[in-house]
């Protein structure tokens, strides 16, 4: 028996099974972590020494996160650039610690954009509305379907934008007898599929789609430390992850370097 779970999601999608993705345990954080603050920046060489330059235009590279004494997610900031809040996300728990609401507000003004209620069943999230607010309507922005087995893992997720009429994702999961995850099949709103493999700690270990293939490898800390690129012409890229840590055993600095790319990430951990 399938059990199918009508969800209405917000910008910030849920993308895979785990149920810590609102939590410091996605950036395998040790310790009671108060305040991440992560930015991205290019890097430069200066007479022979590899420097940061300027910021990476990403949002995703650029963020603050503030957790509470159990390790939930109570703010999130993006940042532009030049280093000013560029969105915030804010986050609401039940008294069971249930994540039942965020609002999604602009970075420097604090005006609402999108509010997203959740609701479920037992342990299973089982609906997410996102919407905008009354005054400006109150139109549904996102509309997502779960779909469950009966051990309750996700085999099917679609997502689709119903403020501009277009798919966000399709994913497909699948598993092994042990209930592994082993791989996920994704598509996008260009059509353009992709294929996630993962290995048997269920860390990702290949991504393939009709332009190129990209195999991951990890040390004994679960870090990232190699990323192969590799073009259907058999072309290779390698990208290489060096890290430098605290006292706690997280991570502070992180190189990236490739043939084409070199970054520099920074944190800043505070912790209660």
């Amino acid at each position: 028996m399938k059990y199918l779970i009508l969800v209405i999601t917000f910008g910030i999608l849920i993308s895979g099974c785990s149920n810590n993705t609102n939590t410091s345990e996605k950036h395998n954080l040790k310790g009671k972590v108060k305040k991440l603050t992560e930015f991205t920046y290019y890097s430069e060489t200066e007479f022979g020494d590899v420097v940061k330059g300027s910021v990476k235009e990403k949002k995703e590279s650029n963020f603050s996160e503030e957790y509470n004494l159990d390790g939930k997610l109570k703010e999130r900031i993006t940042y532009t650039t030049s280093k000013n809040p560029d969105h915030k996300y804010y986050y609401f728990y039940s008294e069971d610690d249930q994540l039942i609401k965020i609002e999604h507000r602009d970075g420097l003004d604090d005006d609402l954009f999108t509010t997203s209620n959740y609701t479920y069943d037992g342990d299973l999230l089982i609906q997410i509305i996102e919407e905008y607010p009354k005054e400006e309507g109150g139109e549904l922005k996102v509309k997502t379907t779960y779909e469950y087995n009966q051990k309750g893992k996700i085999i099917h997720i679609h997502s689709y934008n119903h403020y501009y009429e277009e798919l966000v994702f399709d994913r497909t999961y699948n598993y092994n007898e042990n209930s592994k995850l082993i791989s996920i099949e994704i598509k996008g709103d260009e059509d353009i599929g992709e294929v996630e493999y993962y290995d048997v700690f269920e860390r990702l270990a290949k991504k393939e789609n009709i332009f190129e293939r990209e195999v991951y490898h990890y040390n004994d800390d679960m870090l990232l430390v190699k990323k192969e690129i590799i073009d259907r012409d058999g072309s290779k890229e390698i990208i290489r992850y060096e890290y430098q840590f605290d006292e706690n055993g997280n991570w502070v600095t992180k190189h990236e370097s490739g043939d084409d790319r070199g970054y520099i990430t920074e944190r800043t951990i505070e912790y209660f």
